[in-house]
């Protein structure tokens, strides 16, 4: 939808290093059928392990809420955009993004 309204915004996603492009548009072609009209940029992360339950055998949620701040200032650190959109559910990098500068909006998709 950005894409038609804003064709000359660009749409950049934060996402684990090895992601493509090219494999997250068809990914979410394949899972959601949506179709781009423009390509996207990917800006990788390194520190995506922090995020992950089994680095936490306890308190994991809280621990992965933490790590999820780690990550988040990562990917704000690499990219600082107009607007901050979030597909994960980690709330607490919304603080950061808003200290950035960013507007922030959220989309969460749980099953």
């Amino acid at each position: 939808a950005i894409q038609q309204i804003a064709p000359n915004y660009k749409v950049y996603i934060y996402a684990r290093e090895g992601a493509t492009p090219e494999k997250l548009v068809a990914d979410a072609a394949a899972r959601f059928n949506i179709h781009l009209d423009q390509p996207i940029h990917v800006v990788p992360l390194r520190r995506s392990h922090l995020i992950l339950p089994e680095r936490y055998p306890r308190l994991t949620l809280l621990r992965q809420a933490w790590g999820s701040v780690g990550l988040g200032y990562e990917a704000l650190s690499a990219l600082v955009p107009e607007v901050y959109v979030d597909t994960t559910g980690w709330a607490f990098t919304y603080p950061l993004a808003r200290l950035a500068g960013c507007r922030v909006a959220c989309y969460t998709h749980y099953p």
